[in-house]
Order: structure tokens, then sequence, then C-alpha cells
């Protein structure tokens, strides 16, 4: 049996709602069924089915060998089915003419991890590690327009390993990848009209496994034309 084609099968949906000219809400929900991009393991002596390792990833996702007889170096596939449940919100307040405070959350599910699946195809006893959120909040100007428009912002977000796909995650954030948590501060500021600043302190380190701390500091330099 050879590898089979890989599908992204996805429908996202949400709803704004602006009671007053001082606040706005947005809700948004998400489904993504990805198809046959778990790994199978290869017949006896064979690399028929080495095209279900993935070709793109970060770090994180739980792997297994599908080499057949194993050799170290694999190649390796995704121990677990991914079907991903993504549900964000967020509030818009105006605090007072132009400040602004804002209120982001996410919230992520694989509802399509199988114990008994996992298992079956990795040999593996995999831990349920597949849920991850993210709160943010924000005070000052809800976008950088004019000179000395400004934002502060802090972010915690938490991403267990298998709860999404780990190819696809923000790469800045512990440089990739899932089973990582921590805070990210930042700040804006405006230069001049539609030209801006932007530094952000991203601390993260690794949920479960090995150790692994990651500190980085961006600063970027923004002109909209």
């Amino acid at each position: 049996t050879r590898a089979k084609s890989k599908w992204l099968v996805g429908a996202q949906g949400g709803v704004e709602w602006v009671p007053s000219n001082d606040m706005r809400a947005k809700v948004g929900l998400a489904l993504y069924d990805y198809k046959n991009i778990s790994g199978v393991r290869n017949p006896f002596n064979t690399s028929l089915t080495n095209e279900t390792a993935p070709a793109l990833r970060q770090k994180g996702n739980t792997l297994f060998n599908i080499s057949n007889p194993q050799t170290l170096d694999g190649p390796y596939g995704l121990a677990a089915d991914y079907r991903v449940l993504n549900l964000t919100g967020a509030l818009d307040v105006n605090l007072y003419n132009p400040v602004h405070l804002i209120l982001t959350g996410d919230y992520v599910r694989n509802i399509g991890f199988s114990d008994s699946k996992t298992r079956a195809r990795s040999g593996l006893t995999v831990p349920r590690e597949t849920t991850g959120y993210l709160m943010r909040v924000a005070v000052g100007m809800p976008a950088m327009l004019l000179k000395n428009d400004w934002q502060l912002s802090l972010t915690y977000r938490y991403l267990e390993a298998d709860a999404t796909l780990d190819a696809f995650t923000d790469s800045d954030f512990h440089l990739g990848g899932t089973n990582n948590k921590g805070f990210i501060v930042g700040a804006q500021y405006g230069l001049s009209r539609n030209t801006w600043l932007n530094a952000r302190w991203l601390s993260s380190r690794e949920i479960s496994g090995l150790p692994l701390s990651i500190n980085t500091f961006q600063v970027y330099f923004n002109a909209k034309f």
C-alpha cells in the first residue's frame, strides 16, 4: 500500500456585534480536518510509505519511526490524527477617545485525537496533549495611523504538543512548533503618519519533555503606503 494523497477540508464562520460606537465584539469558529497526514509504517524491507512522513514541520508533534526494519534516521511520521477545532473572540472597547481596550482570546482543540488509533499506528502510548489557548490584552490605539499613536500589549500562550500541526504555528514564538507556553510583551509607537515602530519580547518554555527555554527580542520598522 502506497501513501495516499494528503488533503485539508476546512470550514469557517463568524459574527460581529456592534452595540454602540464605543464597543465592537467578534466571535469566530473554524474546523480544519486533515486527511491522510498521519504516518504509516512501511511493509517489511520496503519504503512504500515514506511519503507519509511530513514534508514540512517545526517541532512538538508526536512522531514515530515508520521504517521497517527500523533505522535511527527514520523517516518519522505523525503518530496522531488532526481534526482541529478553533474558537476565537475579540472585544474592542473605546475607553476614552482615542484610547481603546482590546481583549483577544483563542482556543484550539484537536478533537480528532484517538488513543486507540494512535497506539495501533505507532505502538506508542501517547499522552493526550490536545488543547491550547491564547489570551491577549492591549491598551492604546487599535491601529498605528498618526504620529504619537501608541499601544501596549501582554499575551499569554499555551499550546500542547498535539493540539494542532506544528508545521503551521507561529515561527517566532518558541522559534516555531507546539508544546510550548509563555508570554509576549509588546509595544508600538507611531513615528509619523502610517509609520511606526513595533517591539516585542517573547519568552517561552516547553510544557512537557526535555526543558527548552527560548527568549526572543524583535524590533520592526513599519511603513504603510
